[in-house]
């Protein structure tokens, strides 16, 4: 997988998320970085089988899929039977066993989804505007109890 592929801010990309303050502020994240982004949430105690069919019938209008802030391991394999490009920014550890950065699966425990989109997104794109909030989302996200920013 050729990782340069995500910084085209020009693709339309279904972004994949969970619904709480770190998987909102991942897909802000996103939102400042492509012109074209649609995203399903991922609640906890959703059943994941029921967004794998939701991305059957819809994958064909878009570019590319990224989960933020959540390793779709369920679906997984219905993802990569679109044939779409996917990249995968997650921190959770329960996730840590599927890191591949090779193959666009970055799974880093120190730091929160949107922390991980920011860093991953910042170096081609303009996102300081964004650095203050994503850092109290961090803080937040990690329960950094002795960070003054708690």
């Amino acid at each position: 997988m050729n990782i340069e592929y995500f910084f085209n801010p020009n693709l339309k990309v279904l972004n994949l998320t969970h619904y709480d303050l770190d998987g909102a502020a991942s897909h802000l994240v996103l939102k400042h970085v492509y012109n074209d982004i649609d995203y399903i949430e991922m609640r906890y105690g959703y059943v994941e089988e029921n967004v794998g069919e939701q991305v059957k019938s819809i994958f064909k209008e878009y570019d590319c899929i990224i989960a933020s802030d959540y390793y779709p391991e369920k679906i997984m394999g219905i993802l990569r039977s679109t044939g779409l490009p996917i990249l995968v920014l997650d921190h959770h550890p329960t996730a840590e066993k599927y890191n591949d950065p090779e193959n666009g699966v970055i799974i880093d425990t120190s730091k929160c989804g949107a922390m991980l989109c920011y860093d991953f997104f910042k170096s081609h794109f303009d996102l300081i505007h964004l650095s203050d909030l994503i850092g109290y989302v961090d803080v937040f996200d990690r329960w950094q109890k002795t960070d003054p920013r708690f």
